[in-house]
């Protein structure tokens, strides 16, 4: 579900990869109110449905701003986290009930970009280790009525932009 920007290093430069991973991103987001799964995005299963109240621009952007800053927020229990050495994502799916624990994040900025009932469009700035669909899902409960991630771009990991970068094709042809 989630496409955009990823980065590859090989040869030397994987060497290299601890200086990337704690770098800030960049994400354009689609978040549906009034569906709530339990994955957090559009691949999980519903577990309830809501009305959707009416939001104005102004609402949706005053719930978004509560989110800016350095935050606590609880990782989604279809994440790659390790509990006693096991993916949390392998608990869940296995039907065992995955309790995660909230964990500090920053949040440069969000920035709203447009709103079609019952779909947001936003871009999120946020340091390393948040969780989008953990946002789409806060948001959803702050709300009232539930939500779900069901669109994810990487748009930027550090300085590197997808603007940049190459895409599949570029990359099969440089090899051939």
């Amino acid at each position: 579900m989630a496409t955009g920007l990823l980065l590859i290093c090989t040869g030397s430069w994987t060497k290299e990869l601890h200086h990337l991973t704690g770098l800030d991103k960049r994400y354009i987001g689609k978040i549906t109110l009034g569906i709530e799964t339990d994955s957090y995005d559009a691949e999980g299963k519903t577990v309830s449905t809501t009305d959707v109240p009416p939001l104005t621009e102004d609402d949706i952007k005053k719930h978004l701003d509560s989110f800016i800053g350095d935050i606590e927020q609880f990782p989604p229990a279809f994440s790659a986290i390790k509990k006693d050495g096991v993916p949390l994502y392998e608990m869940a799916r296995a039907g065992k009930e995955v309790k995660t624990e909230a964990r500090k994040v920053k949040v440069f900025a969000i920035q709203f970009i447009s709103y079609k009932p019952p779909v947001i469009e936003i871009m999120v700035h946020c340091g390393s280790g948040f969780y989008v669909r953990s946002l789409a899902h806060d948001l959803g409960a702050k709300i009232g009525c539930g939500a779900h991630l069901s669109g994810l771009v990487r748009t930027s990991v550090g300085t590197y932009s997808l603007d940049d970068a190459f895409n599949l094709d570029e990359i099969k042809n440089a090899l051939t």
